[in-house]
């Protein structure tokens, strides 16, 4: 068998400690890299989800707005339904009334009682009026 020389023996000596120190260093290197991957991978997860929750929140603002612009439209459809009923039964009744104080004045058949009828017709007709603008 032949003999190592001392520099095989050295060269041999210093490979094998740098192989010591170099493995684990790999090994660190390798684990840091690793982490570090999936530190960015769960951070693209997280920004995803963010912004998919923007997204849901954003579509349930927008879905709410429609639904309570809906509900808004029908509420004045009803009312302006209702407003025009009421204003057909005060027009009704003004009628009514009018209907109401001729057949009096034919009763009754002077001119200062139809001065006096007008007026209070007049009167009457105000207080419709008044009630029409405090209704609104």
């Amino acid at each position: 068998m032949g003999q190592n020389s001392p520099k095989d023996i050295t060269c041999l000596t210093v490979f094998f400690c740098i192989m010591i120190v170099l493995l684990p260093l790999i090994g660190v290197l390798q684990q840091w890299h690793l982490s570090c991957f999936q530190n960015r991978q769960k951070e693209k997860e997280y920004q995803a989800k963010q912004e998919t929750d923007e997204k849901m929140k954003t579509w349930l603002l927008a879905r709410e707005a429609i639904i309570k612009d809906k509900e808004k439209e029908e509420l004045t459809n009803k009312v302006n339904g209702l407003q025009q009923k009421c204003d057909s039964l005060i027009e009704n009744q003004e009628n009514e009334l009018k209907k109401f104080y001729l057949s009096i004045l034919s009763i009754i058949g002077t001119k200062d009682d139809l001065k006096s009828i007008e007026e209070n017709f007049k009167k009457m007709k105000d207080f419709f009026e008044e009630y029409k603008k405090i209704t609104k």
